[in-house]
């Protein structure tokens, strides 16, 4: 997938998953928008061709089917589906702010292009139950 010629449909699919990450969150951060556009010229070494740019600029987070654009990346490899979600981390991370629903977003990346977990662990965050953890005793006034 990530070889050097992208044709402009693969571009545009990897854009929008990327769009999805930013969005995964309610919002798309102009950071998170800065850092997409960035990756997708470094894919092509180039910048962006206009009709892309027109196309990405029309994403619609309520319309995208994640799983039907993961589908249509053919992810062969374990370094081809670890490349994409490193790239879907590298947008939600690019607003200094890595939210549950954003985790749920590289999850389900994960998960649409076959990735096992410990292809991703390290690209979520590890939520940790503290309801059965007991506080210290608060100090007396004694």
């Amino acid at each position: 997938m990530f070889q050097e010629n992208l044709d402009l449909d693969e571009l545009e699919t990897i854009g929008q998953v990327l769009l999805g990450a930013a969005f995964a969150d309610g919002h798309a951060d102009g950071d998170e928008v800065a850092v997409i556009s960035d990756i997708l010229a470094e894919l092509i070494g180039a910048d962006l061709p206009d009709a892309l740019i027109e196309k990405l600029e029309a994403f619609q987070p309520s319309d995208f089917d994640l799983g039907a654009a993961c589908g249509r990346l053919h992810l062969a490899s374990a370094d081809d589906r670890r490349a994409l979600l490193t790239l879907v981390a590298e947008v939600v991370d690019a607003d200094d702010l890595h939210t549950c629903t954003e985790d749920d977003y590289i999850i389900k990346v994960a998960h649409h292009i076959g990735a096992s977990p410990e292809e991703y662990s390290d690209l979520t965050m590890e939520i940790f139950n503290i309801s059965s953890i007991r506080p210290p005793p608060l100090p007396s006034d004694d």
